[in-house]
């Protein structure tokens, strides 16, 4: 039985023979659509907002426009704030109860950018005297990480500060047993320009005075 030769595609003898082989180019065929490049990797940033335990205030006098590098605001009579400053600190807002002003804080409070009083000093702030009661101050972003100190006060009360992202459910919160205590306390915030935080500072316990509160003299946004 004879075989057959199976032609392959190689070079013929006679294309050997001049020395130097002649190859059609091998077509692949279509591109297998089965083969998916990789994505590139995206750097994943998830917002995210953190509260350090309250730190006891002493008597001092507090420098607003050396402190509060991007915002700031006291709430003096009128309320000043930052002239220059792109805001981020809005106006508070109280649920349950009436926001009260007081002129007795032990804390001075000083400042040389501000508006409507471009230069000034205070002792007080704003409190709310309700079991229950709370003020919110709004705070939106303008960069990423930065730390916004709000200076506080607890008398024969027991509050809590929390903080969450607008529209979102709870967020972090730090609480301060029943007394009378300046405190500080430092809210780290990472997030996009416009994202807006709601910083919530509430009533959760009275003794027997009756002008029980929780009060909130000033307030700064510094870089984290």
């Amino acid at each position: 039985m004879g075989f057959g030769v199976l032609a392959c595609g190689l070079p013929s003898t006679d294309e050997f023979a001049g020395g130097t082989p002649t190859t059609e180019p091998v077509d692949a065929g279509p591109e297998d659509a089965s083969i998916v490049e990789a994505a590139p990797e995206v750097d994943a940033f998830v917002p995210s907002i953190s509260i350090d335990p309250p730190v006891p205030s002493r008597p001092e006098t507090i420098d607003l426009t050396a402190t509060g590098a991007l915002d700031w605001q006291a709430w003096s009579e009128p309320a000043t704030r930052c002239a220059a400053c792109a805001p981020w600190l809005g106006n508070v807002v109280v649920d349950g109860g009436s926001l009260d002003r007081y002129g007795d804080d032990d804390r001075t409070y000083t400042w040389s950018n501000g508006a409507p009083q471009a230069s000034g000093s205070f002792r007080g702030g704003v409190l709310v005297a309700q079991l229950n009661g709370s003020m919110t101050l709004p705070v939106t972003a303008r960069a990423r990480r930065a730390v916004v100190t709000l200076h506080t006060d607890v008398f024969h009360a027991a509050g809590v500060l929390s903080a969450q992202f607008a529209g979102e459910g709870d967020g972090p919160s730090v609480s301060v047993a029943l007394g009378s205590e300046l405190y500080a306390f430092a809210v780290h915030i990472d997030a996009p320009p416009g994202r807006v935080v709601n910083i919530v500072w509430k009533v959760t316990g009275v003794d027997t005075d009756a002008y029980a509160n929780v009060a909130l003299s000033a307030a700064t946004v510094s870089p984290e």
